[in-house]
């Protein structure tokens, strides 16, 4: 895990972990005064990674005007669990309801955390925020070109693709998890480790490895599994999400 961030630090030119420990020795201190924070390295890849968000967004639009004339008149806008397309549409405007969808997300995403009830108790995982927000967007984007691509004859197993593109956003949630601090916009939102600190942190800690594993899991087993890659994915992650949620209270209750 720790060598994973390193990796991740080497690429965006910060370390996680370092940043973490900075987190953890500024909670104590109370030396660095907010507006610091936002003027500093956090509040610049919260920028960085939110205009990135908003790059991608705009090539979501892109895509779609440059594949329009490229479609047939009636293009699939559904496939069921065996990747069959069940449901169709008329190319204008089904061509931008991705993108118009994730138009939709990236407005609620910087208006909710406004809103009191939503805000973290601090800024230092804002910069997270900013990269899974980044990462999804990311992902509605590749589903576009997948579906775009199916769309214009090419035969890409949407069943196969899309629980492998699933599974490495939960291989960077996992990473991302352990360094994001008690909130109730992101992360294990369970109502015990919003009211205990060290259990938000423990769960966090043993939840990052457990995410990313199952996303391994997934990439690596999607392509072998053919159909049945969503059933995979959703098993995995049931799996997954159960036992942190057992793990998490059960460390509730040890603590009592």
């Amino acid at each position: 895990m720790t060598r994973f961030a390193e990796v991740i630090g080497e690429w965006l030119g910060w370390c996680p972990m370092e940043a973490a420990a900075k987190a953890d020795g500024s909670n104590t201190t109370g030396s660095l005064d907010n507006r610091d924070r936002e003027a500093g390295p956090i509040g610049r890849r919260e920028l960085l990674f939110t205009r990135m968000a908003w790059v991608v967004t705009g090539l979501s639009y892109i895509l779609a005007l440059a594949v329009l004339p490229l479609l047939p008149d009636i293009i699939p806008v559904h496939w069921n669990y065996a990747g069959v397309p069940d449901a169709f549409g008329e190319k204008f405007p089904s061509v931008f309801t991705l993108p118009a969808i994730l138009t939709l997300v990236m407005i609620l995403t910087q208006v909710l955390p406004r809103f009191k009830q939503m805000h973290s108790p601090s800024v230092l995982s804002r910069d997270i925020y900013a990269i899974i927000i980044f990462s999804a967007a990311c992902l509605v984007l590749a589903v576009q070109a997948v579906t775009f691509a199916n769309a214009t004859g090419l035969t890409i197993p949407i069943v196969t693709v899309l629980p492998m593109l699933l599974g490495v956003i939960f291989i960077v949630l996992g990473s991302l998890l352990p360094l994001i601090e008690p909130n109730r916009a992101m992360g294990i939102r369970l109502p015990w480790t919003l009211k205990d600190e060290r259990n938000w942190k423990m769960t966090h800690e043993r939840g990052g490895p457990v995410f990313m594993g199952a996303g391994i899991l997934i990439v690596l087993g999607s392509p072998f599994t053919g159909i049945w890659a969503i059933a995979l994915m959703l098993g995995v992650l049931c799996v997954a999400l159960i036992y942190i949620t057992c793990y998490s209270y059960r460390l509730s209750k040890n603590t009592k």
